[in-house]
């Protein structure tokens, strides 16, 4: 995110940024004619205050909203074992489901055939994954050690990112590619296969781990439950680089309960949002809800009942006068006004004829 404040200019880029502009200019002169230039890249959107002169306090307000995901898959959603998971976020994107033996109201129940594809993606630059799960399994007895909660690859397994499970007592591992010694990058790795990171946190086995990974050309942050668990500078790991990967694998090998994975493109979760998100980990997505906040088990909203928010304990009725004839009700919207001649109670899944 970049803001231009003119007068001046000052022009901020990133939140890491914001306590100092990054670039000034004497001038109020930007693009050509007040446009904006020919660019190579996607725009999110454009706000322009007149007459305020913008502080580093309020950027930082403006920025925060941009923490969120570019990919949210809650598989706590999931009502059938065969049925695609959409994503919270574009709803067309889908997560297709492989050999998954069964939906959890705590997310979908995975064993070593299981596997999630995800559509393909283009993306590149600094990253970060969240994810949470519940081995059963540590699965210390396959030969590679390959146990990967995410693998986003090309088809030809070239520019991985992974963050895994190690094959000695289930630490927390973030593989992605790294420089030669030469300087040369290699898609694969120093030696051909991808370098991993292993932490000295491991997954609980039985319960349930909050991970967050942030991969950036600096390092690579493992928090593990809300708290920092790995920090490295030593290794010189290279951002993901921005290719369109269309190997994105979810669940590969895993034994146990995955809740929910998200993706978040070109951001570094710095410490206070991994904070935040760790305490509200338990909270349902939109269409659900659940009496205990405290577990990670959702119920989807009954039919003629509704529910747009995330953390909910319960789900509201449909008006009077309207219905909603299939669960998963995730906003007012969805429910139906009865037709001429027919009437509601508020919360129901059908109209009856007026007597």
């Amino acid at each position: 995110m970049c803001v231009a404040v003119q007068n001046g200019v000052q022009v901020y880029s990133k939140a890491t940024n914001l306590a100092a502009p990054v670039a000034t200019r004497g001038n109020n002169q930007f693009g050509y004619n007040g446009a904006l230039e020919a660019f190579s890249g996607s725009l999110a959107f454009v706000n322009i205050y007149h007459d305020v002169s913008v502080t580093p306090a309020e950027v930082a307000a403006l920025y925060t909203p941009l923490a969120a995901p570019h990919h949210d898959y809650d598989f706590r959603m999931c009502t059938d074992s065969s049925t695609p998971i959409p994503d919270l976020i574009s709803p067309s994107l889908e997560a297709t489901l492989t050999s998954v033996p069964s939906c959890l109201p705590s997310g979908l129940l995975l064993d070593r055939s299981s596997q999630i594809s995800l559509p393909p993606s283009k993306f590149g630059g600094a990253m970060s994954v969240e994810f949470v799960v519940m081995l059963s399994s540590y699965n210390l007895d396959l030969a590679d050690g390959s146990v990967q909660v995410v693998d986003f690859s090309k088809a030809n397994d070239e520019y991985p990112v992974e963050v895994g499970v190690s094959a000695d007592a289930g630490k927390i591992t973030v593989g992605l590619p790294s420089y030669r010694s030469s300087g040369p990058i290699n898609p694969n790795g120093l030696d051909g296969s991808t370098p991993r990171i292993v932490t000295d946190d491991v997954y609980g086995l039985g319960k349930y781990t909050h991970v967050v990974a942030v991969v950036k050309e600096s390092g690579v942050k493992v928090y593990k439950n809300g708290v920092l668990a790995y920090d490295s500078t030593q290794f010189m790991f290279l951002e993901p680089e921005l290719v369109l990967r269309d190997k994105l694998l979810i669940g590969t090998n895993i034994e146990g309960t995955l809740a929910y994975v998200r993706v978040y493109h070109g951001v570094e979760l710095d410490a206070a949002k991994v904070t935040s998100l760790y305490a509200d980990r338990t909270k349902c997505p939109p269409s659900q809800s659940s009496p205990d906040a405290t577990t990670y088990d959702c119920y989807i909203c009954s039919a003629g009942r509704y529910n747009p928010t995330r953390g909910a304990t319960e789900c509201t009725d449909c008006p009077r006068g309207t219905y909603l004839g299939a669960p998963g009700g995730a906003s007012v919207a969805d429910c139906q006004g009865c037709a001429a001649g027919k009437s509601s109670a508020a919360g129901k899944r059908r109209c009856s004829e007026v007597t």
